[in-house]
């Protein structure tokens, strides 16, 4: 193989792997609906509604790969996210944030216990008071199932 030829492929190797950490951070890309990053805004529209709140948050400054394409954030996400159903029930009842660790008001729901650094779905009911966590990651079908029954939760 020639030295332009190892460079090129170098290069792409890079390429993929910075797009592939950039698409984790992009919301559009698994989620539906109306989604904020501000907490605060997030939580008083939720009182005014009545409706319960979910924050999907993950650390931008993991650089763990899954594979040669896929950082463990993106491979976390697509497994949460990777069914319409999951996206449609979570943006149908429930007040979306998606914001990093270190976005503001974040901290108050991260589990100081959690040692995983992968990204969580963090569910509050509608005055911010925890329901549960979840880890963004795992089996899609897995996922929707765990999201049918918080929806029967919050709904009561």
């Amino acid at each position: 193989m020639s030295h332009s030829m190892k460079k090129y492929l170098a290069l792409l190797f890079v390429a993929t792997s910075l797009t592939a950490t950039i698409k984790a951070q992009s919301a559009r890309d698994y989620m539906d609906g109306q989604i904020s990053r501000d907490v605060a805004s997030a939580l008083e529209r939720a009182k005014k509604t009545e409706k319960p709140v979910v924050i999907i948050t993950y650390n931008p400054d993991n650089k763990e790969r899954f594979s040669a394409t896929n950082s463990a954030n993106e491979h976390a996400f697509t497994g949460f996210f990777g069914l319409p159903e999951t996206r449609k029930l979570l943006s149908e009842n429930f007040i979306q944030i998606f914001a990093p660790w270190s976005a503001k008001g974040i901290s108050t729901y991260l589990d100081p216990e959690d040692k995983t650094n992968l990204p969580v779905a963090i569910f509050l009911d509608q005055n911010g008071t925890i329901i549960t966590r979840l880890p963004c990651s795992g089996n899609p079908t897995d996922a929707m199932k765990k999201v049918q029954e918080l929806v029967k939760v919050v709904k009561g």
